[in-house]
């Protein structure tokens, strides 16, 4: 019984794949290895497997080259040109007469030079057309594929010396415009380039920094650190870290805030977290627990000083008194009844509105208005959280023009968040007195697009605040999102605006935590778009996954599991394409 054994195991080993054939008629590759009268061990690409013979109703054998070949087409159709190009070689090699496995491996070349320049791994790129035009010398499109590879590896290569030289003079803007012209214009995903706008982002934060100008330094950090450069990056932000505890204050996270102030435990000016502290606990209504590390910030302050390139007490101070919606002498009690004598009272109360209560100049402004709040506050919850949460009423306050709108502002000089200046409606969080939290929206009547824009817009903003998770992890989500429910009118023209505009590359356009004060439009609406193309990439339940899983993971890790995406510059080139360029 045993010579028959071997003679089968001898074939097996000369033959090089084999395809068992089951009964059911599904069919398995890969390699027989050993056979017996009552089951065959087959081996493939994730493991041995054992099967009846009776469940097997044919054997077939394959021999080496077919084998490579049928791999090599496998290999193609899941994206792995490499592979093919490996099989195809070897299976030209074992016969080099094979004039199918020949023009498959030009095919394989040709799909591997372009997954290479798409990378910007230029000298693969070049390998892969070099063999191809040794297989056909007078292949027309391959020369011209390697021109455009040798083109645009040089291109690449003098974009990089230009603007390294451009910022050891210190012109960072000319350095980050001649990169990011280069890498609109290029095909290529190039690390150099991404390597070098990471390290000039980076030198313009720490020039920034020592000029003094913190906002910029924390604005080019963070595009450093979306770049991938980390060292100097990770360093400049901890060094400017109450600056964003500052701005998350001004914003109204203060669970974020209270995390930027817990990792300062090593901050060099003791004086610096332990004020934030104070802050984050007078906007939380804590006024005895502010009152205690106000003065223990000022007796730290008094005691000590600053080393090193850090944001100091004094400037923290400043920009606190600047910035924050309650100055830090006022007991927020005081500034609560202020904001009520001054800006409320003179209006008429409606307590009718199922979510909000109205403040207007008219019982029938109140009216309109709580009605268009409802409304959008129900569709945005459905959307955005699966239904409406059961939370406390917010207010909306439609004072009654601009003007007012603006005096109401408590941050009349320029802060860490940009003012209302430019606005037509704000949301934030506020205490109408010690321990009592309240979501406030301002308008202003007059505005033309108030109840079917500006009011949907915020309340978008109300439900993000009450329960989505992806809340404040992005401020092009948070705002793109509250875009989407604004009128078709006020879309398209959005939609129109961003096909006409130059929008900042997508790196450090998901990177800002705030608004640019210079072009906030422009913000506005590429955050719509890109919202939109998200959306229109996948289904419901794509979209869904996405905003769940960016609740706690990065934005290309988000793009890369969800849709699929190779690369956050990849999606980006389709991005664009999309928006008409």
């Amino acid at each position: 019984m045993r010579r028959p054994f071997l003679l089968v195991l001898a074939f097996a080993a000369t033959s090089y794949a084999d395809r068992i054939v089951l009964v059911s008629g599904a069919a398995l590759s890969g390699e027989v290895v050993e056979e017996t009268a009552a089951e065959v061990t087959i081996r493939m690409a994730r493991g041995s497997m054992k099967i009846a013979r009776a469940r097997i109703g044919a054997i077939e054998r394959e021999e080496a080259g077919t084998y490579r070949k049928r791999e090599a087409a496998e290999s193609l159709r899941a994206g792995l040109a490499a592979r093919a190009v490996q099989l195809l070689e070897e299976a030209l090699r074992g016969d080099p007469a094979d004039t199918e496995a020949k023009t498959a491996l030009i095919g394989a070349l040709r799909a591997r030079a372009k997954e290479c320049g798409d990378a910007a791994q230029f000298a693969d790129a070049r390998a892969a057309l070099g063999r191809l035009l040794e297989l056909v010398p007078d292949d027309a499109a391959a020369h011209d594929a390697l021109d455009t590879v040798v083109r645009e590896e040089e291109g690449g290569a003098r974009a990089v010396a230009a603007a390294s030289a451009a910022a050891e003079d210190a012109n960072f803007d000319f350095a980050l415009a001649t990169l990011h012209a280069w890498r609109r214009r290029s095909r290529a995903e190039d690390s150099r380039v991404r390597e070098a706008l990471g390290d000039v982002h980076a030198s313009a934060g720490a020039h920034a920094l020592a000029e003094g100008e913190h906002r910029a330094a924390l604005d080019h950090f963070r595009a450093a650190a979306a770049y991938g450069e980390r060292r100097r990056s990770g360093e400049g932000v901890a060094a400017l870290r109450p600056i964003a505890a500052l701005e998350a204050i001004a914003e109204g996270d203060l669970e974020g805030a209270r995390r930027f102030v817990d990792a300062m435990e090593s901050y060099p000016d003791r004086a610096v977290p332990v004020f934030l502290r104070a802050l984050v606990a007078q906007a939380s209504g804590r006024i005895e627990d502010a009152v205690r590390d106000y003065a223990e910030a000022s007796r730290l302050a008094e005691s000590g000083g600053a080393s090193g390139a850090v944001v100091a007490f004094d400037e923290v101070r400043r920009r606190a008194a600047a910035s924050l919606r309650a100055a830090i002498a006022v007991p927020g009690d005081d500034g609560a009844r202020r904001f009520r004598e001054t800006f409320l009272d003179p209006l008429r109360r409606s307590d009718d509105a199922e979510f909000f209560v109205v403040y207007a100049p008219t019982d029938a402004a109140a009216k309109e208005a709580g009605a268009a709040a409802d409304a959008a506050y129900r569709r945005a919850a459905q959307e955005l959280l699966g239904g409406v949460p059961a939370a406390p009423k917010a207010e909306l306050v439609i004072h009654a023009d601009r003007a007012v709108y603006l005096a109401a502002d408590p941050r009349p000089e320029p802060g860490i968040v940009s003012s209302r200046e430019g606005t037509c409606g704000v949301t934030y969080d506020t205490w109408t007195a010690p321990a009592s939290p309240v979501t406030r929206i301002e308008a202003y009547a007059g505005d033309g697009g108030l109840l079917a824009d500006t009011i949907p817009h915020e309340a978008a903003h109300v439900v993000q605040r009450r329960g989505l998770p992806a809340f404040r992890r992005g401020h092009w989500l948070d705002e793109g999102l509250a875009t989407t429910f604004e009128s078709e009118r006020s879309r398209s023209a959005r939609r129109a605006r961003f096909a006409r505009s130059v929008p900042a590359p997508l790196p450090e356009f998901v990177a800002m935590q705030s608004t640019p004060p210079e072009a906030g439009v422009e913000f506005y609406d590429q955050a719509h778009a890109l919202v939109e193309h998200l959306r229109a990439r996948g289904d419901d339940e794509e979209w869904r996954r996405f905003l769940s899983m960016f609740a706690t993971r990065p934005f290309a890790e988000c793009l890369a599991e969800v849709y699929a995406a190779g690369s956050v510059d990849a999606f980006e080139r389709a991005f664009l394409d999309r928006g008409g360029r």
